[in-house]
């Protein structure tokens, strides 16, 4: 009686446990790491303007004016947080369709249950791209975003881009044959 309720738990854990193509989860790891990735970008560049302007400010004698000019030619040091951004988004976009491809086919009945957290990523996503317009309309934060225009870009329209992106993974995951990859490669024939 113990070993039948055991198989019946164990199969429920089953369920949600080693799940090869979750799809929905991967969409909302690349959203969230992209936001938190956009967010450190501009708070760097918005820190890196009050440091430089503090330093521009102060008098002559403080800090000479050569020091004053090498510290404000150090500024494209800051300015790598867009193109990091499209690195990281182009790299973390073509792993998800990747994975997409690659990954064996589950029951098409997921399919349902990730449409409906596609709905539910495209409304976290709007929360997202609200929480960025509120945040750069902060008067210290309004030049940085000026400087980092794929960023804004981006996450004004996360919530179209990330429905997009989970169709496109959908669609390349569940309208294939069911397949199934081995680490081997198909052998038949080679005995």
């Amino acid at each position: 009686m113990q070993s039948k309720g055991f198989a019946k738990e164990s199969n429920k854990m089953e369920l949600f446990k080693n799940k090869k193509g979750n799809l929905a989860i991967e969409t909302i790891m690349i959203m969230l790491a992209l936001f938190i990735f956009a967010l450190c970008s501009i708070l760097s560049i918005t820190a890196w303007n009050v440091f430089d302007d503090s330093i521009q400010n102060m008098d002559n004698e403080t800090v000479s004016q050569d020091v004053k000019d090498q510290i404000s030619g150090l500024g494209y040091l800051v300015l790598w947080g867009d193109k990091l951004f499209v690195i990281f988004f182009v790299i973390l976009l073509i792993s998800y369709i990747i994975a997409s491809v690659t990954l064996p086919i589950e029951k098409p009945i997921y399919l349902i249950i990730f449409l409906v957290i596609l709905v539910f990523i495209t409304i976290v996503a709007m929360i997202l791209s609200n929480s960025w317009a509120y945040l750069i309309e902060n008067p210290n934060l309004i030049a940085a975003a000026g400087e980092l225009k794929f960023t804004d870009f981006f996450m004004t329209y996360l919530p179209i881009i990330m429905f997009i992106i989970g169709i496109i993974g959908a669609l390349l995951f569940y309208t294939r044959k069911e397949t199934s990859f081995s680490i081997g490669g198909d052998t038949r024939g080679f005995e």
